[in-house]
């Protein structure tokens, strides 16, 4: 089947980085240059640089803000460092129909939040999850998204925030 696209791989890198995101709340790590129109960033998770037990503190997200630049952000008031993992995979020629990146911020009082994205056929599409961060109070709610049709895409959390609350994300199409 890969042969389709005379390559021995439908991936023609995989990048694998981390980085340190300060109390300002935001880093960013260079890699070598891919073409964004067919790369995604997953994000492979966080954690707080001291025992600090809260996990507000291990809260972050990865974009990939160009060709050679993923940005980490975080919780700016936290009281300690964290590290984020991440890992930038670049698909050859002809494997992607499409790459939407999106951020959905959750409201106050609210449980669920839907973005609008380009249509994309559901039954070839993918949802990456890019991390999430969290305000204070919120430290405890967890968020996942589904593609819930082909032009929107849903971040849910468990219970109602009392802070805005950023999820990041793609959505992959193939073809």
């Amino acid at each position: 089947m890969v042969g389709l696209w005379g390559a021995n791989s439908i991936v023609e890198s995989i990048q694998y980085g981390s980085m340190t995101i300060d109390l300002s709340g935001t880093n960013t790590s260079t890699i070598t240059s891919v073409d964004t129109s067919r790369t995604i960033v997953s994000f492979l998770g966080c954690f707080n640089d001291t025992s600090t037990a809260n996990p507000i503190y291990t809260n972050a997200h990865v974009v990939l803000t160009n060709a050679t630049t993923v940005t980490g952000t975080s919780f700016a008031s936290a009281v300690n460092t964290r590290t984020v993992a991440f890992a930038v995979i670049q698909f050859v020629p002809g494997v992607l129909r499409s790459r939407q990146a999106f951020a959905i911020t959750i409201p106050p009082s609210t449980t669920s939040v839907a973005a609008t994205i380009t249509a994309v056929t559901v039954g070839k599409a993918l949802v990456i999850f890019g991390g999430q961060y969290v305000n204070a109070g919120d430290d405890q709610i967890p968020a996942y998204l589904t593609l819930t049709n082909a032009t929107t895409v849903t971040a849910t959390n468990s219970n109602t925030v009392s802070g805005a609350d950023e999820i990041r994300g793609t959505v992959m199409e193939f073809f």
